[in-house]
């Protein structure tokens, strides 16, 4: 057998100026590639910040957008009732229906739904062209037009 020598020792020699180069850029890398994470992390932080800035105004504006078109909403209805109110008071008025034997009655049934006049329905009767319609019938068209929707005659003289 042959006897083996001790491993050389290592010593921690002199230090060079190349491994303390090394070492001082990869410190510079890794500070600058921290810098550059932290730039890019703050970047986000404040796109996401005046992202929400912009939504919460947005939002305030279509409130106060939500609120201004709720009040005309409330406006235009009560403008709507008064109308239709007034509309129910010049029409004309709501009588029932009864058959007079021996007489000729032209207009013996509802244009609109087509069906005949029963005794004691009500109808109504327009003034100048003395066409009837079952009140329920006509009502909603003489909210909308002031005129007979089979001749168009207006209801009350005037177009």
């Amino acid at each position: 057998m042959i006897p083996q020598s001790p491993p050389p020792a290592t010593s921690p020699g002199p230090t060079h100026p190349k491994n303390s180069f090394n070492t001082f850029s990869q410190i510079a890398q890794h500070a600058a590639a921290a810098f550059v994470l932290l730039v890019f992390i703050g970047g986000i932080i404040l796109l996401i910040h005046v992202l929400i800035s912009c939504f919460r105004l947005a939002w305030r504006e279509y409130a106060g957008y939500l609120r201004r078109f709720e009040w005309f909403d409330r406006a235009f209805k009560a403008l709507e009732e008064r109308k239709t109110k007034k509309i129910f008071k010049d029409l004309p008025p709501v009588v029932k229906y009864k058959t007079c034997e021996g007489t000729v009655n032209p207009c013996s049934g509802c244009a609109i739904c087509l069906e005949d006049f029963k005794d004691g329905e009500l109808c109504q009767v327009l003034p100048l062209c003395d066409h009837a319609f079952h009140s329920g019938c006509i009502r909603p068209w003489l909210i909308t037009n002031q005129s007979c929707p089979n001749c168009r005659t207006p209801i009350h003289g005037q177009s």
